[in-house]
């Protein structure tokens, strides 16, 4: 450890091999009892990674990297770990008031009805909760947030009723520096916004209307959901032999082997570029190996290539039996038949090329910046952000961050309620 910078100008080093063994010679201080290059369970030979740190009140024990190197994956691996258990459950950061108490304090604080996660019935404004305090990124100021919304893992035993019948891991994010950390989770969150409303509007509001008549008269449901076509051309089928070299590439390893892949563009109100990737292969008679990847970023090339490194990422993890996440049997069972009617995976009438794409906050660079995914959240008319730090590594910066109204219907697996955004895409394709 002597010969190793400080943790300033640690982050200032942009060398992968450098962070990725300094990470490394701290597994120990971690907690993390194995690293594992997974890359060989799959025939991509795209690096993927995964670490185990057991015991420690998370729901999964085992964590997935992935990169275009082997450094990059292993950075990637432990990261994802450290966001996950840095912010486990705490009581000595939590206070316990109901909603009635904080307004009669003066108290400035974001209500769970705020939030599109899915509520707790039982729940109401009376009831003594959990809460956490966070910093807003707008004004920033001291605002208390849901606990539940901010910590991850098991919930603490001592904890109140929780307003949220489900949380889920969106918005953390672990970086060397708070900036990158925030921007990490800051675009996670925006980017499954974005999926959110495109699943809604190519599909979901469609099925939903036919579920909710065939419940009326008593009729199964299952067919509906098996059967109703989505909308394809809710997003853009991107032409792949235009796309720059790096991601051309990465995409080549998969049909050299035979998968389909497609990327599509996901239009988005942030105007900031975020694209989706999927690809499927058989692996025997009725069992069939699919992977989805999203991301965005303010450099399109960047955004692209983070998409597709998901799928590798979603595909060396179920090789590896690690999706621990999954419980329900059929989230863990691989499909049977392609579902050429998704959305992402089925062609746009109409590809696009590459360079062809107009995105009005991208940028070409390398850096990005915090400010512009700030002002593009203000411009949908999305009050507030917030982001609460869990300052439990040295060296390495934990956050979660919070976009109160934000659509989390695909990370909740259609659980949540609609947002504003979501309410106005219904009434535009349903009706009001």
């Amino acid at each position: 450890m002597n010969n190793l910078p400080d943790m300033i100008s640690l982050r200032e080093i942009t060398s992968d091999e450098f962070k990725a063994g300094y990470l490394i010679s701290r597994l120990s201080s971690f907690g993390i009892t194995r690293l594992a290059d997974i890359t060989g369970l799959d025939r991509l030979g795209i690096p993927t990674h995964s670490c185990v740190l057991p015991g420690r009140g998370d729901a999964i024990s085992v964590y997935s990297g992935k990169g275009l190197s082997d450094s990059h994956s292993i950075i990637s691996s432990i990261m994802e770990c450290l966001e996950r258990t840095g912010p486990l459950w705490n009581m000595e950061r939590v206070a316990i008031k109901s909603e009635t108490e904080l307004v009669s304090e003066g108290v400035e604080f974001v209500s769970p009805s705020h939030f599109t996660e899915p509520p707790n019935n039982l729940y109401n404004q009376t009831i003594p909760m959990a809460w956490i305090l966070g910093t807003s990124l707008i004004s920033e100021r001291g605002v208390f947030v849901p606990a539940d919304l901010a910590f991850s893992g098991f919930r603490a035993i001592q904890a109140p009723i929780s307003p949220f019948s489900c949380v889920t891991s969106n918005g953390l994010a672990a970086a060397f520096s708070r900036k990158n950390a925030i921007e990490h989770a800051l675009r996670e969150v925006m980017e499954r916004d974005v999926v959110s409303c495109i699943e809604l509007s190519s599909a979901c509001f469609g099925a939903g209307i036919l579920e909710d008549i065939a419940r009326l008269f008593e009729i199964n449901t299952d067919p509906i959901a098996k059967n109703f076509l989505n909308d394809p051309n809710k997003a853009v089928s991107v032409n792949i032999a235009t796309l720059p070299k790096t991601p051309r590439d990465l995409i080549r390893k998969f049909e050299d082997i035979g998968m389909q892949f497609s990327v599509k563009a996901l239009p988005n109100d942030f105007h900031i570029p975020v694209f989706g990737a999927c690809a499927i292969e058989e692996m025997a008679p009725g069992n069939l190996l699919g992977g989805a990847g999203y991301a965005m970023h303010l450099n399109p090339e960047f955004a692209i290539i983070g998409a597709i490194l998901e799928v590798a990422q979603a595909r060396a993890t179920s090789l590896q039996g690690a999706r621990e996440d999954y419980h329900e049997k059929q989230t863990k069972s691989r499909l049977a038949v392609p579902p050429m009617s998704d959305w992402l995976l089925s062609p746009s009438d109409v590809p696009i090329n590459f360079n062809d794409i107009a995105w009005k906050n991208a940028r070409s660079g390398g850096e990005s910046d915090l400010s512009v995914y700030i002002r593009a959240v203000k411009a949908t008319e999305l009050p507030e952000i917030i982001v609460v730090d869990f300052p439990i590594f040295e060296g390495v910066s934990v956050v979660r961050v919070l976009i109160p109204g934000a659509e989390t219907t695909h990370p909740t697996g259609g659980l949540s309620r609609l947002g504003p955004r979501a309410t106005a895409l219904y009434d535009k394709y349903v009706g009001k």
